[in-house]
């Protein structure tokens, strides 16, 4: 109770700062846009500031207005705030940046996929999304900003690809269902109170060789250093055990490779050759794939997913994670 009166006073703050501050340039079938630069724009809002927009809205690459042709290269701060009733976002591959609080509020929205085009998320990005159960981020974000995904509540685990160097302060806070974190390869520094309140954490996996910054104990809740499972690269594992912060984890292990199966409830992620195989399910899933380097290579239906390539990869479907590796 504390916690959602905490929220909903903080939502009304944003909301009265940003009244009358959102503006827009033209419309094109029921989106605002604001021009940029060089025959480029971005999403925002309409003047009322709140709850624009309501749906399944899909962001198209380019727009015309006026005669002029505008590719859509951003989404911007506020564009979404507070839309209760958006229910889908389908983000192009145009789009490069997404602002803060872009999407702050929006607590219709289940999944969110992240495209790989878009290279900075903004703080607050998607601040108090209740109900976001599942984020596949694109593999060229460089920093994860300060509640980006703060108060997301029904989100149950999430991969953070190698393109992220920071996480920012509160970045997953308050997200109490969270269980499983990947955090890629090329993340150095993890801001205090990044997972503050994340008390069902079970599984951690770093695949960085040179165990990433923790600004402060509290990064992380107190019980996740002891219940939590701590998987990092085999040959770091001296350096993690020694390293502030991670040396508090009591159940630190090395990974060197994966299994070809592993079990999560009734599901079970096999591989046969090259194939990996969902099975344990009637209907068929999303499933997201991503390789040793933190890209999603595979995202849309199905139970068997044909991989040409060798090697280790992490398997998201109905909101758990599996670590397999193709002989």
């Amino acid at each position: 109770m504390k916690h959602k009166l905490i929220k909903r006073l903080t939502m009304i703050t944003i909301v009265m700062v940003s009244i009358n501050a959102a503006a827009y340039d033209f419309e094109v079938n029921g989106i605002y846009y604001n021009e940029l630069s060089d025959n480029t724009c971005e999403v925002t809002g309409d003047d009322s500031g709140w709850g624009t927009y309501s749906g399944h809205i899909v962001i198209p690459e380019k727009v015309v207005s006026s005669g002029t042709n505008y590719s859509v290269i951003g989404i911007g701060s506020e564009a979404f705030m507070g839309c209760e009733d958006l229910l889908a976002i389908d983000i192009p591959n145009s789009v490069v940046s997404i602002g803060e609080n872009a999407f702050s509020g929006c607590s219709g929205l289940t999944s969110v996929t992240v495209p790989n085009s878009v290279t900075s998320l903004g703080n607050g990005a998607f601040y108090s999304c209740d109900y976001l159960a599942s984020v596949a981020l694109g593999n060229s974000i460089s920093t994860i900003g300060d509640k980006a995904f703060y108060f997301c509540g029904s989100l149950t685990d999430i991969v953070i690809p190698n393109s992220v160097t920071s996480i920012g302060e509160r970045a997953f806070g308050l997200c109490g269902e969270l269980q499983s974190v990947t955090i890629g390869q090329s993340v150095a520094n993890i801001a205090k109170y990044a997972f503050t309140a994340c008390t069902k954490i079970s599984s951690i996996n770093v695949l960085s060789e040179t165990p990433p910054i923790i600004e402060a104990k509290n990064t992380f809740e107190t019980g996740t250093y002891t219940q939590a499972s701590l998987q990092v690269p085999e040959n770091s594992l001296s350096k993690y055990q020694s390293s502030p912060f991670w040396q508090e984890f009591t159940k630190i292990n090395g990974m060197s490779g994966v299994d070809g199966l592993y079990k999560n409830d009734n599901i079970k992620i096999a591989t046969k050759g090259g194939v990996i195989v969902v099975k344990g399910i009637d209907d068929e899933p999303v499933i997201e794939v991503y390789d040793a380097l933190g890209r999603c290579i595979f995202f849309g239906q199905g139970k068997e997913i044909a991989l040409q390539t060798p090697g280790n990869y992490v398997v998201r479907v109905l909101g758990h994670s599996f670590k397999v590796v193709l002989q």
